[in-house]
């Protein structure tokens, strides 16, 4: 037996929710050949429910059920210009999770496995007691991230430059890899490539 218990269930239009108040609706089986019978038929009801939460509580619910789930790398970064920082990884493509920015951090967010925190070096001296490196004159660490084709590469590269990035080096392409380069606002090297996944040994 599933229960659906939302306010929304009311919009449901299917014969398989069954009772009578406002905000819950019952689906029985016999068994899980019934189940699989209907599988049609309840990603219909969970599609509607979803598309129907207020985009700020839907926002709220991904973000959970994304934190949730798995193992995640979380790249911390301090950065001078909070604002300026957002607006970067935004313009790039990249989303923010609310969920985790205040005034003296964002979380910026590359894919549900890769996290970015950018944090006012204020916040970012409260986890260390070493000094923090300006990236604009030292590198303490490259930061890589692999896509899935070519002209992604490009685009994301691109799109960093126009936001205020600078290339680091002339572009790289081995004929089964390519590679760029950029500086973010705040001096931090950021290395993009794709690799061609037949060259990769077995």
């Amino acid at each position: 037996m599933l229960v659906f218990c939302h306010p929304f269930v009311v919009k449901i239009k299917s014969p398989l929710p069954e009772g009578d108040l406002t905000n819950r609706g019952l689906v029985h089986f016999e068994n899980s050949t019934d189940a699989i019978a209907h599988t049609k038929e309840l990603a219909m009801i969970i599609y509607t429910i979803v598309q129907d939460i207020p985009k700020n509580l839907k926002s709220t619910f991904l973000q959970k059920k994304i934190f949730k789930m798995g193992t995640k790398i979380f790249v911390n970064l301090p950065v001078k210009n909070l604002d300026k920082s957002k607006a970067f990884f935004i313009n790039i493509g990249f989303k923010i999770n609310q969920q985790f920015t205040d005034n003296t951090a964002a979380c910026i967010v590359i894919t549900e496995e890769i996290y970015a925190m950018i944090l006012t070096y204020e916040k970012f001296k409260e986890f260390t007691h070493k000094e923090i490196v300006d990236a604009n004159k030292a590198t303490e660490v490259l930061t890589c991230l692999s896509l899935d084709t070519k002209e992604k590469v490009h685009e994301l590269v691109d799109n960093a430059i126009a936001a205020g990035a600078t290339e680091t080096r002339a572009p790289q392409d081995y004929g089964f890899m390519i590679g760029r380069s950029f500086n973010d606002p705040d001096g931090h090297i950021w290395e993009i490539i794709w690799m061609d996944p037949a060259a990769i040994p077995g």
